[in-house]
This record gives C-alpha cells, structure tokens and sequence, in this order.
C-alpha cells in the first residue's frame, strides 16, 4: 500500500468539528486537509456540498405520500398516541397497520402547523443540506482531495436529487451516512461511538430501513473491528445496546419482520414505479437519475477491480487496515444489488459507492492536483454551473414519452400537478364527506385536506391493503372488472381519477353517461373530479353542473 503524507490546520479543524486531533489519529482518516488541498479550498468545498443538494431540493411539494404522512401526524398529536389500526381508508379501515414512519410523520406535522408549506420545504432543503454535509465529512476523513469531491458533484447529485423530496427516506440517508461517519470517528474517540445509540432509537421510529444501520454497527464494532482502540467488550456492549434501543417503538418486534414482508411483496413491487426494478420502470432508463447513477456505478466497480489486481492477493488486509475500507465496500456492493432490484435504493448507492470509489483510487494511486488543475480553480467550473443550472430551472427529472426532458421546477407552495384544489373545493366549498373512489396516489391528499372526513378507495399505505385488493381496485379504475367498480360506486360520494393514466375511458364515460347522479364539478390535466348529486347539501346543489336528457 502506497502511504501519502497528509498535514493538519488547527483552526479549520476547530470551526468545523470542534474537536482537536492528534498525530496518531491520521492512519485512520481524521478529518484533516489533504497535502494538495487548502484551507479557502475546503470552505469552498464544504460550501458547495451545502448549497448544490438545498437547491435541488428547493421545489413546491409534490410527492403523493407526504399528505397521507401529514395527515397521520396530525392524529397522532390529536389522539396523543400511535394507531395500530387504519383510521382513514374506506377499504383498510380497521384493519391492522403497522405505523412504521410515525415519528416522521409528526415531525412534519408540527413543520407544518408553525410553517405551512414553506415550512415543510424549508426542512426538506435542511435534511438535504446535512446529507451534503455528513458526505463532505466523510470525504475529509478518507482524505479525497477537494478537487475529486467536486468532479464527481455533478453525477451524484443528478442520481440522489431525485429522492430529494420532504418523506421519511430522507431521513434515513441521513442516518446512514451519520451511522458510517460515527463509526469512523470511534475509531480514533470511541466517546463518539456511544451515539450509535439514539441515533438507532431515533432511526428505528422515522424508517425501516434502520435494519441497514444495525447490520453496519453490528459489522463495524463486531465483526471487523480493527483499528478501534477500546476493547472488543465493550464494543460489543455499544453494538448490543444498539440493537436492542429499536424496541423503544410502538411496534415492537413486529418492525423487525415488517421491512420485509414490505419489500418483498411481488404485486406492489410491479405496481408501483419506484419499487420497480430499472429495466420494467417506465421510462427510467432515460432519467437523470439512471444515467448518473449507472456511471457512477461503473465507476465503483472499475475502482474495485484495479484495487483487487494491484494488491496482488492482499486486498482483504490492505483495506481493512488504513481507512478501513471493507465494510464500506460490502455495503457499497449491497446497495448495488438492491438498486438493481428497485430504483429506489439508486440514491443510497451512489452516496455509499462515491466516497468509497475515490477512496479506493486514492489507496492505490494518491490522488494529486497537478498545477494545471490547481490553477483552473479545482474545476468548480462544472459545479458552478450545476448550481447556476438547478437555481435558473430546476431538477432534470425524468424524460417523457416525446424524449423531452421534464423538470422538476424550483419554487415554494404545492405543486399544480398535485389534486389540492380539487379535494380542498370538494371537501371545503362543496362540503361532501364519505367515502372517495380514487387513484393510489391522490388518496393522501383526500385524507389531509379533509382531515379524516372524506375516506379514500386507495392510499399509498401499502400495508393497509391486501396484494388483491390493490389489483382489484386498479382493475376497477381501468374497467376490467365491472362488479368492483359497481360496488365502489355504490359507497362512493366523489370519484376523483387521473385521466392520463392508462384506460381511464371507460369510467369516464359511466360518469359522463350518469350524469342525473354525477355531476363533474373539477377538470384538469391531471386530475378529473365528479361528486354525488345527492352528496352536496342540498343548499349548494342549484350551483353544480345542470342535468343532460
């Protein structure tokens, strides 16, 4: 292994970490300046880190599952407790519900009661300004030069800025890079390992996928431990106390096996988009997020490929010493796989392959900026750009079926894509309650803005339902089975369908058709609204659409 000498500045530790260093600590990565680096550079660096992921988060609230959280934070601080059975649905009501993101749930709540949806924005661009900032610590304490960081900016931002959206995800990547970083840092202060623990007691009550953090702990602290400097009893205390503060949640050891049974359900794993794997995913092949996503990957594995053929059969122990490389890269090849699977797990990849790929490259080639890239300013050319690019239009989304490239617009509020006015006319102007039929991902918003009065056919709660009643219902919606939809309509007061989505027609027409006992009252591109004649006070009934025939 090719060692590089690295040197430390005082004062730029202190402002960013606060904590002072000693010699010793460098074998292992401490967070320190790399020899080619400078102080102004690494400000530029950190700055760069917070503003890129804020910016692309900077956009009106659109994503169909933040309603549905809202409204479940909103019962839980009314009813000062956690549901265990589905209060919403007119499908689900009073099944079984395993309320996994809560605390999430009423973390945006509260956002939202103090300020509204800027509010709700303003956090979205904070949880992702810590992301960039957890990923810049960990960089310096692998000791990537400033200038590789930023070279590969563009593509990992273009891969996680789709997942950049105010949901409990977000959170945990967040607690995965904390989860990876505090388990560097322990190895040089082991007082910074006893915070693996309330991170996991928080991590446990905001996501599922706090299984992810415990296999880590489990790894870091048990099983290739090397380069702690506490012994492995104690160790293994702070790794047990991990595990077992999970269970401070209302669910007990039901949230164990629940991750699981989610994940691996065949029918939602089909149905919905970002469960999908990447090959049957519409469209995605053609995103911002598939194309950065896959370089980066690519990357990854060629790094690792050179790593393995230049360590000439020592690979295992050269990166389990040094920067301690082998868990990281494990995880790495995991998330891999998993995004291979489903699209979702894209942005976790690339946060864990990035890092690791310049850290492979630096052990078996030291990263250095030669004078021609020091004088070009450490390319913040391409980054500058990106920034200049993201603040002037927004996030390159997706790609649609005409090839144009869709983007997904800065700004604050709600987006005009999503059914808020026409739940928010229903619910307040025309004062219908009951039950709604409607599409999978306008059920969120039926729940929040009538605040538990308007019960809808299907929410994105996939839990809630069973794999056949969601086949069922989207059978319904597209008119393969009759007897279905006949009986949803039967119960329902309003129908609140998306006529883009695939053979919509045939309900429409019912609609249009029975127009004595529907009437449409909401026309938009992406949303259609009819309500039940009868529904509508009758007060407020000479003001809907008249009668045909």
């Amino acid at each position: 292994m090719i060692r590089t000498r690295y040197f430390t500045t005082q004062n730029m530790k202190t402002a960013i970490m606060g904590v002072h260093k000693s010699a010793k600590d460098h074998a292992y990565g401490q967070d320190t300046i790399h020899e080619h680096d400078t102080a102004l550079s690494q400000w530029v660096s950190l700055f760069l880190a917070l503003l890129i992921p804020s910016l692309i988060a900077f956009h009106p609230l659109g994503n169909n599952d933040l309603p549905m959280h809202l409204a479940v934070g909103g019962w839980i601080l009314e009813n000062e407790s956690v549901p265990k059975i589905d209060p919403f649905s007119a499908n689900g009501h009073g099944e079984s519900w395993v309320a996994h993101e809560w605390l999430a749930a009423v973390i945006f709540k509260q956002t939202e009661l103090l300020g509204e949806a800027t509010g709700l924005i303003l956090i979205t661009m904070i949880f992702s300004a810590t992301l960039g900032i957890l990923l810049e610590l960990i960089y310096r304490s692998l000791q990537i030069p400033v200038f590789y960081r930023l070279l590969l900016a563009i593509p990992l931002w273009l891969t996680v800025g789709r997942r950049l959206m105010l949901r409990p995800h977000l959170l945990a990547l967040n607690c995965v890079l904390l989860v990876w970083y505090l388990t560097r840092r322990g190895r040089q202060n082991p007082m910074w390992l006893w915070l693996l623990i309330p991170v996991m007691c928080l991590w446990s009550n905001l996501h599922g996928s706090f299984l992810l953090g415990l296999a880590y702990i489990i790894g870091d602290l048990c099983l290739f431990h090397r380069g702690h400097l506490v012994s492995r009893k104690r160790l293994s205390v702070i790794a047990a106390a991990s595990c077992l503060v999970t269970l401070i949640n209302p669910q007990g050891w039901v949230l164990f096996t629940f991750p699981f049974k989610l994940a691996l359900d065949p029918t939602f794993t089909s149905q919905v988009v970002e469960w999908m794997s990447p090959l049957k995913a519409p469209m995605f092949l053609h995103s911002a997020t598939a194309i950065s996503g896959i370089f980066l990957a690519l990357f990854f594995i060629t790094t690792l490929l050179i790593s393995i053929r230049k360590s000439k059969g020592h690979f295992f122990a050269e990166v389990n010493s040094g920067h301690a490389l082998f868990l990281p890269i494990l995880a790495t090849v995991i998330a891999l796989i998993l995004a291979s699977q489903q699209i979702r797990h894209f942005a976790l990849a690339a946060l864990l392959a990035t890092p690791v790929s310049l850290a492979l490259l630096n052990e078996t080639y030291p990263l250095k900026e030669t004078l021609r890239l020091r004088g070009w300013k450490w390319a913040l050319v391409g980054p500058l750009l990106l920034v200049l690019m993201l603040s002037m239009k927004g996030y390159p989304a997706h790609r649609n079926e005409q090839n144009e490239w869709m983007w997904r617009s800065s700004g604050t509020g709600w987006s005009s894509l999503t059914p808020m006015e026409p739940v928010s006319a229903l619910f307040d102007s025309w004062q219908v309650k009951g039950v709604v039929l409607c599409e999978y991902e306008f059920g969120g918003f039926i729940t929040y803005i009538s605040r538990g009065e308007c019960q809808p056919t299907m929410d994105s709660r996939n839990t809630v339902y069973t794999p056949g009643s969601f086949l069922d219902h989207e059978k319904a919606l597209r008119g393969d089975s009759p007897a279905t939809l006949s009986r949803l309509l039967q119960i329902s007061n309003a129908v609140l369908i998306n006529p883009n989505k695939d053979r919509r027609d045939s309900l429409i027409q019912i609609l249009n058709e029975d127009n004595k006992k529907w009437a449409l009252i909401s026309v938009g591109t992406s949303a259609q609204l009819w309500v039940r004649r009868s529904a509508v006070p009758e007060i407020f009934r000479s003001s809907l659409p008249p009668t045909r025939g």
